[in-house]
């Protein structure tokens, strides 16, 4: 009975050994977790990460998703120019009042750009997505019943553009944390999908018009918009822990990021598409009022001009942006697309005598204008990093707004007041604005090249521009 006892006592002795053993082992690995939870992984180890996913199915999942949300976005607002010229030939007002209704559209796009991204950044970017979605429903469906410019106005543009702005940015914004080394190319790839729905679009919308009218063309595209951006939300897939993760500084929940506009690479920067946005959708309006009015062809043939160039602006931004990351830099390429857009129009469009010398200058300028908004996405994490993301990028998309609404307005009033000798209209003040104003604003993207280079840390992997 004792010895029982006693061999009791000693197994009992054994076990609560064992369980202190085990609940120190225990107490070490917790240790261990929550130590590498407290510290976030490095830059370059989020950067290997990336690389690694790089070949998996989500990503690409991700940027179709985008791609969807560009066809539709800016497909159908790149497509203004077919509306312009249907509300011209119904008389609703002059050319220069018909071109705010556009340019409110392009322009509340960018406006409300870093709401739109902190709004993202905040509550998701899927909510934030199917917010805009319904937005843009509601605007075509109302610009449906509208029957003064005043109404379109509000509808076809104000409501359109806010909806655009919100499920814009964070689509543009998601592939971004997915790619590291492919990141130039399939930014291209997603941002892509504008140029092409603004070829099928211009298409569709002019034979809508013409078969069934203003009316059910409108709700037709709200159906279109709304059904295809519900499936592209479905495809964004960007976690809180993601921007959490991303982000190197405490600074995410802070409101305003003031400490980019201490940046001077980043005011300049900043500076180069405010200025040169004023001639950037000039071409993308008017280009069909030109066949139209200067070579005297039809509605078919002003619309198939404009739908070749946003066709061209899909092909230039899959292209540049592979050529961006392999080839000549994505800082370099991304000043570099500006320059020849606005020559371009000073050295094609001025002769653009003939439709075929017209659809030369389409392909041309919209190849590299297409660049324009398809490497924002891709310099602005690599120069500025991946913090708060989404309201970075629309903070710096907001530089274009009152380019994007007003550009398309002064050249009309250009129109309007230049008439040549035979009574009709002298394209040319309007054609050297556009080209112009593109030229200024690269010059400040060259100053932000010199200051990038000089007032970066004296390290190779960040000094080099042409890694950028």
């Amino acid at each position: 009975m004792s010895a029982t006892l006693t061999i009791s006592e000693e197994e009992k002795d054994q076990n609560n050994q064992k369980k202190g053993n085990l609940t120190g082992e225990q107490d070490f690995i917790e240790n261990i977790h929550n130590d590498i939870l407290s510290q976030p992984p490095t830059e370059s180890e989020l950067n290997d990460l990336k690389i690694k996913s790089e070949g998996s199915l989500k990503p690409w999942l991700v940027v179709l998703g985008s791609f969807i949300t560009h066809f539709i976005i800016l497909g159908i607002l790149y497509s203004f120019g077919v509306f312009q010229q249907y509300f011209l030939s119904i008389k609703l007002s002059s050319a220069s009042n018909v071109a705010i209704i556009g340019s409110i559209g392009l322009g509340i796009l960018p406006f409300f750009g870093f709401f739109s991204g902190r709004l993202a950044d905040t509550i998701g970017y899927r909510v934030t997505m199917n917010i805009g979605t319904t937005i843009i429903f509601l605007s075509l469906i109302l610009a449906s019943f509208s029957s003064e410019l005043w109404h379109y106005i509000i509808t076809q543009g104000f409501l359109l553009g806010l909806g655009s702005s919100l499920t814009y940015f964070p689509a543009v914004s998601a592939p971004a944390f997915w790619f590291e080394k492919q990141r130039g190319l399939a930014t291209g790839i997603a941002v892509a999908g504008s140029g092409i729905g603004g070829f099928v679009f211009g298409i569709i919308i002019e034979k809508l018009l013409v078969s069934v009218g203003l009316q059910w063309t409108l709700r037709i595209l709200a159906i279109i918009a709304f059904v295809s951006l519900v499936f592209s939300s479905g495809l964004i897939q960007v976690s809180k822990n993601q921007i959490l993760e991303n982000s190197k500084e405490k600074v995410v929940n802070s409101i305003f990021p003031r400490h980019l506009f201490k940046n001077p690479v980043f005011i300049f920067l900043f500076l180069m598409p405010f200025f040169a946005s004023f001639g950037y959708t000039v071409p993308i309006v008017y280009i069909p009022t030109y066949v139209m009015e200067h070579l005297d062809l039809g509605s078919k043939e002003g619309a198939l001009a404009v739908s070749l160039f946003n066709f061209a602006s899909s092909v230039g931004r899959l292209l540049i942006g592979f050529g961006a990351d392999k080839f000549f830099g994505r800082l370099n390429s991304y000043i570099g697309v500006y320059l020849i857009s606005g020559l371009t129009t000073l050295l094609i469009w001025t002769f653009s005598e003939s439709y075929a010398v017209l659809i030369f200058y389409s392909l041309s300028n919209g190849f590299f204008a297409g660049g324009i908004i398809s490497l924002v996405p891709v310099c602005i994490p690599e120069l500025f990093g991946m913090q708060s993301l989404a309201s970075t990028i629309g903070l710096f998309f907001s530089a274009h707004s009152l380019g994007f609404v007003f550009g398309p307005i002064i050249a009309g009033k250009l129109l309007e007041q230049n008439i040549n000798f035979n009574g009709g209209i002298d394209w040319m003040g309007a054609i050297y604005f556009a080209g112009g104003i593109q030229l200024v604003g690269t010059m400040f993207g060259v100053i932000a090249i010199v200051l990038y280079s000089k007032w970066r840390p004296l390290e190779k992997s960040k000094t080099d521009i042409n890694k950028l």
